[in-house]
């Protein structure tokens, strides 16, 4: 009995001890964060804010976690960045709330004309403001933070009053601006970013970013997608904003 007892307590001991190392081997392997965006991988914020962030990352986490960039919409249209973050497809992606006009209405506020003047001032009331909506209306993801930005006209022409944009095809950045344009007499174009660098020219018209002249902002969010046991995301710094979401 006592030399069944001892091989009994042997093979416990055995059994702990290898769990244990199996353990420490689970710790000791990286873990990979896909971070997906639409952005040309050349783009400067992709260049200058997605790349050092990943570096730095890892470089806080000892090599624990890694960062594995997917740009240009290598893993799903630009438009689908939410959807893919709420879906596991990636952990984490960067979010431009407008694509889905109507889908996220609060968030929307900040594509609203002559509000915001500067993007970094901007960005960061904007982001304190969302917060509190954010749990309601990304209920399905984690929402790390969001950020706006100031674009421009790009025309055939100088466009000096808002009268002349009657009757001109334009590119909207997303639903909200596309509602200011059709109130002013204009065509909308409705296309993501990534798509409409090939876009022919029409004539007349043209495309547009949100204008400088008018003040209107694009909000973006950056998402993560994790596991409920796992924790910490982030979002781009813009919309995402950077948005980020985890899935619940």
């Amino acid at each position: 009995m006592k030399s069944r007892n001892r091989s009994s307590l042997r093979a416990v001991a055995i059994a702990t001890l290898l769990l244990g190392a199996l353990g420490a081997q689970a710790q000791d392997k990286a873990v990979e964060l896909k971070f997906a965006h639409w952005l040309p991988a050349s783009h400067p914020l992709a260049k200058l804010g997605f790349e050092p962030w990943a570096k730095s990352v890892e470089a806080a986490s000892k090599g624990s976690i890694k960062v594995a960039l997917f740009p240009a919409q290598q893993l799903g249209k630009a438009a689908d960045h939410y959807d893919m973050a709420r879906d596991g497809i990636a952990e984490m992606t960067w979010v431009n709330p407008g694509y889905q006009a109507g889908r996220f209405p609060m968030i929307a506020a900040g594509e609203l004309p002559f509000l915001i003047g500067k993007p970094g001032p901007g960005s960061a009331a904007l982001d304190q403001w969302y917060r509190p909506y954010a749990a309601a209306e990304m209920k399905d993801v984690k929402f790390c933070f969001a950020h706006v930005h100031i674009g421009t006209f790009h025309a055939k022409k100088p466009i000096t009053e808002p009268g002349q944009l009657k009757g001109m095809k334009i590119r909207s950045a997303n639903g909200t601006v596309a509602q200011t344009m059709t109130l002013l007499g204009a065509t909308n174009v409705q296309v993501s970013a990534p798509e409409a660098r090939p876009m022919p020219s029409p004539s007349p018209g043209i495309r547009s970013f949100p204008s400088a002249s008018t003040r209107p902002s694009s909000s973006t969010a950056t998402c993560a997608s994790m596991p409920p046991t796992s924790c910490g995301c982030s979002t781009s710094p813009g919309t995402t904003s950077s948005p980020q979401a985890r899935r619940k």
